[in-house]
């Protein structure tokens, strides 16, 4: 999707900034799901098997499917593991063949991970299990956090959904507090 093409290309561009040689592996073929899942394989072999040994290497994965033998590839290497969603309630809005896929495959990248990015405080407080570290860090923030000004009006409209409350609500809703001169309308 663009909007996670464009999150993926500011964080490797702020990474670049700060002294680190990124390189960004994207899926292959959009259309052909066997040919993207070979390529995911041989992608994780690379990084988690062949690549292990090197100190210089880091591996930042983002949330996907953990599918069989990946678990078990991921043991081997040091990576850090961006969660950005929570599967137990996307899961209801997917077909019911891969709803029922996904009830076998859990998700062992989260249990393997030595570091762990949530988007959300939502999520971290609902899936952080593992003895690992974990830092919250949103989706919409492109670096560390800095001061800034915000622009002023007088009301804020927010449209969403309490059934996915991991994607930023706790943040937004903080912010409109600490500005009292405006108005929340939801």
């Amino acid at each position: 999707h663009i909007g996670d093409v464009n999150k993926i290309e500011q964080q490797g561009s702020i990474w670049r900034k700060n002294g680190a040689n990124v390189k960004i592996v994207y899926d292959c073929s959009k259309k052909n799901s066997l040919l993207r899942i070979v390529y995911r394989y041989s992608v994780l072999l690379k990084y988690f098997i062949i690549y292990r040994k090197r100190k210089n290497v880091v591996v930042y994965l983002r949330q996907t499917q953990c599918l069989p033998l990946m678990g078990f590839m991921s043991r081997f290497a040091t990576f850090v593991y961006e969660v950005n969603a929570d599967p137990t309630f996307e899961n209801n809005s997917l077909q019911f063949s891969k709803r029922i896929l996904r009830q076998f495959l859990t998700d062992k990248f989260i249990k393997n991970a030595q570091v762990i990015f949530y988007v959300s405080n939502e999520l971290q407080d609902r899936m952080h299990t593992g003895p690992g570290k974990s830092y919250v860090f949103p989706n919409s923030l492109r670096m560390l956090p800095i001061k800034k000004e915000l622009q002023r009006s007088f009301n804020i409209v927010f449209v969403g959904t309490d059934e996915y409350a991991w994607q930023g609500t706790d943040i937004l809703f903080e912010m409109i507090r600490l500005m009292p001169e405006h108005t929340l309308i939801s």
